[in-house]
């Protein structure tokens, strides 16, 4: 959705959110999500003219489209879901304990030692033991092993729902 300033109402808000500033135009980039919508907003001032030029709108709406779904997916709850997904992809036919697969499903998303710790209520001691376990229970010796047997869990879980 594309508004100028002449589209939005004259109002106290309008002049200090568009007038003083020297807004001329807003485009509104609004995406539909099954829990909800994301909207982004975002303006133009005078240096720069109006959100006029159609083709200007449509090769912005689409990353800027991705870009706000990747930000939805990131939120607490999506990466609470995430993390939870993975650790029950290594758990799957291994004999890994819960609390190993927390640990891995945290390393393989980027979190150091000490934010696994935080985030499990742990000590760094402990959230150290639970990988070298972990690791030596699946045959890896890096991240980047670890992250090969998600991508695999993951292929297999797609061929499976296909």
């Amino acid at each position: 959705m594309r508004f100028t300033v002449r589209e939005i109402a004259e109002d106290e808000y309008s002049q200090r959110m568009f007038v003083e500033p020297g807004i001329v135009g807003k485009l509104s980039v609004i995406v539909q999500r099954p829990d909800g919508a994301i909207c982004l907003s975002l303006y133009r001032d005078k240096q720069e003219g109006d959100f006029c030029v159609v083709n200007v709108i449509d090769n912005v709406k689409a990353p800027l489209a991705a870009a706000s779904e990747r930000h939805a997916e990131l939120t607490p709850a999506s990466r609470a879901q995430n993390l939870m997904h993975i650790a029950l992809l290594l758990q799957s036919g291994r004999d890994l304990s819960q609390r190993e697969a927390q640990v891995c499903a945290r390393i393989v998303s980027g979190y150091s030692n000490e934010a696994i710790a935080l985030d499990l209520v742990l000590s760094v001691h402990s959230v150290r033991t639970y990988r070298k376990r972990a690791y030596w229970k699946l045959g890896v010796t890096s991240q980047n092993e670890l992250f090969s047997i998600i991508l695999n869990a993951e292929r297999g879980a797609s061929r499976l729902t296909q």
